[in-house]
C-alpha cells in the first residue's frame, strides 16, 4: 500500500477501518481527544502517534490484524497526519491570537 504515494484517501484504509464509517466516527474523533489531552498537542512526535493510534485501534477493534502495520509512512499514519494538519491549522487560523502556530504548521 505504501508505493510511494504522497496522499491518501480513506479508501487506502484497511476494510476494518472503513466498516461501520470506525475511521470518521470514532478513531478519529478518539486522536483529537488524545491530541488535546497532550502538554503539547501542536508537536507530536511520530512515535507517539503511532503508538497511539495502535492503542486506540486495538481498543476500538479488537479483531484487527496487524497493528505492527501502523507506522511511519503507511495510509493509516499519513492520513492521520493530514487530519491533524487540518484540524491545527483551521484552529490557527481561526484564532489567529495564538501567535506563529500557523506558520509553525505550514513549516511542518
Amino acid at each position: 500500500m505504501g508505493g510511494g504515494r504522497t496522499h491518501y484517501i480513506n479508501g487506502d484504509l484497511p476494510s476494518a477501518l472503513q466498516e461501520d464509517r470506525k475511521w470518521t466516527k470514532v478513531i478519529l474523533p478518539t486522536l483529537l481527544v488524545w491530541a488535546g489531552s497532550l502538554g503539547d498537542p501542536w508537536v507530536i512526535p511520530d512515535q507517539d502517534l503511532v503508538r497511539a493510534l495502535r492503542t486506540i485501534i486495538s481498543a476500538v477493534d479488537p479483531q484487527y490484524g496487524d497493528l505492527n502495520g501502523i507506522r511511519l509512512g503507511e495510509p493509516i499514519f499519513m492520513l492521520v497526519n493530514q487530519f491533524l494538519f487540518l484540524v491545527w491549522l483551521n484552529f490557527a487560523l481561526t484564532f489567529p491570537w495564538t501567535g506563529n502556530m500557523a506558520s509553525q504548521c505550514v513549516a511542518k
